[in-house]
């Protein structure tokens, strides 16, 4: 597999987009095309400059002061190269190429690179695709913050970023290479920076697994599965792991994240193979206890314990989080815009939830119900243009369930709620 190395400045791993000053998050996809498209605009520069980009200095190599900005060509198809487009589908490329002229990188966001601001920037100049090849100008500002660092950069495989699975694991991993090599083996980093960074910060388990997929890739080598990593810089081994405590949450008011590191770099071991994942006590024991009843009912299993198998990884695939969609993280950041502006007491207990005109809430499948089952949208799509065109109230209950509260809310009896199975 051919090593597609290209040096991420701090400023531009470190960073986020927004969108008329709202933060916007990329997806998984999204995220392989940006970081494709600055490695590829790098790359072709050289068969477009018609002066010499870089000149040497002693040891070191610097922009040359003849170099001025142009416009270059990107040939479609070499995302296809990539692996990050299949079968030459470009749609979602080019949509989301609109997408970055449109928003604002916000580089710089923790602040690490002392001699930059943390400030957004226009990416895109100007862009233009013609019979599938992209004509891309890039801003003066953003050009040069990544055609040549000598500080502040980590050197990073693509071909590792590319196959860690999910969006906030992607943004986890360029965070944590950048920091790996510090000394203590911690970092501090406030709530608002990492949700800046990676979107909502999910629940305990969910987010354990965001960081187990920063931990190890796996490839294809010669028919054998192979361990990769890049956060390892002695070439001497060549399987390397970073082992990542779940964070600890800090403070009652003011939350940071405190990520620990461990076992930076873990010896080769004779077996390169994936590690077989643990399946939980109460699912060998679902499962098996389900295929007991299929084999009294008569069904025929020739291969039981590799049915069993197939089975427990069934279940397992059931508890591995959705990546959330664009419109899902724009509900959310809703959600918790409008907590916020409610000065939510936690003091009151319950699970706060946004009731919307004064009996409606947005359930966890991102559609507006009320308690009696009835669906005021469809689909997350229409819930987002419910709420973007600014015809909704919006008020905050802090009830677990139908309290009194919810009760008076509803004006219903407690024979009436009975009736309709809600008590």
């Amino acid at each position: 597999m051919e090593n597609l190395y290209f040096n991420i400045p701090t400023v531009i791993s470190h960073s986020y987009f927004i969108l008329s000053n709202e933060v916007v998050h990329m997806s998984e996809k999204e995220i392989n095309y940006f970081y494709s498209l600055l490695y590829l605009f790098r790359k072709n520069m050289k068969d477009e400059s018609k002066v010499k980009i870089f000149v040497k200095n002693g040891k070191k190599h610097s922009i040359s002061d003849d170099f001025e900005n142009i416009t270059v060509r990107i040939e479609l198809s070499q995302f296809n190269d990539l692996g990050v487009v299949s079968n030459n589908t470009y749609e979602d490329l080019k949509n989301f190429i609109q997408k970055l002229q449109n928003r604002e990188i916000v580089i710089n966001s923790l602040g690490k690179d002392k001699r930059l601001d943390i400030q957004p920037l226009k990416m895109i100049e100007e862009y233009e695709i013609d019979k599938n090849i992209l004509y891309l100008t890039l801003n003066d500002d953003f050009l040069f913050l990544f055609l040549h660092t000598q500080k502040y950069y980590m050197k990073v495989d693509l071909n590792i970023l590319f196959k860690i699975k999910g969006y906030k694991s992607k943004k986890l991993y360029l965070f944590i290479k950048d920091y790996s090599l510090f000394k203590n083996k911690c970092i501090k980093i406030s709530k608002e920076n990492l949700e800046n960074l990676i979107g909502k910060i999910p629940s305990k388990n969910r987010f354990q697994k965001d960081i187990e997929n920063v931990n190890t890739v796996i490839y294809k080598d010669k028919n054998k599965d192979k361990n990769i990593s890049d956060l390892d810089e002695n070439k001497d081994k060549n399987i390397s792991d970073l082992d990542i405590e779940y964070p600890t949450i800090i403070g009652r008011k003011l939350k940071k994240y405190e990520f620990k590191f461990k076992n930076l770099v873990k010896k080769e071991t004779d077996k390169d193979s994936e590690p077989k994942e643990e399946i939980p006590k109460e699912i060998k024991e679902a499962v098996d206890k389900r295929i007991e009843r299929k084999i009294k009912k008569g069904e025929q299993i020739d291969n039981l314990d590799g049915y069993k198998q197939k089975s427990y990884q069934s279940e397992m695939k059931k508890l591995q989080p959705k990546e959330k969609t664009d419109i899902e993280i724009k509900i959310d950041n809703f959600i918790d815009e409008e907590k916020s502006k409610h000065h939510i007491d936690i003091s009151k207990g319950g699970n706060p939830k946004i009731i919307i005109n004064g009996m409606w809430w947005i359930d966890n499948s991102y559609l507006i119900k009320n308690p009696f089952g009835e669906k005021l949208t469809q689909n997350p799509t229409e819930t987002l243009e419910k709420i973007e065109n600014g015809s909704l109230v919006f008020t905050v209950e802090y009830s677990n369930g139908y309290s009194d509260d919810m009760k008076k809310m509803y004006f219903l009896t407690d024979s009436e709620l009975r009736k309709r199975g809600l008590i």
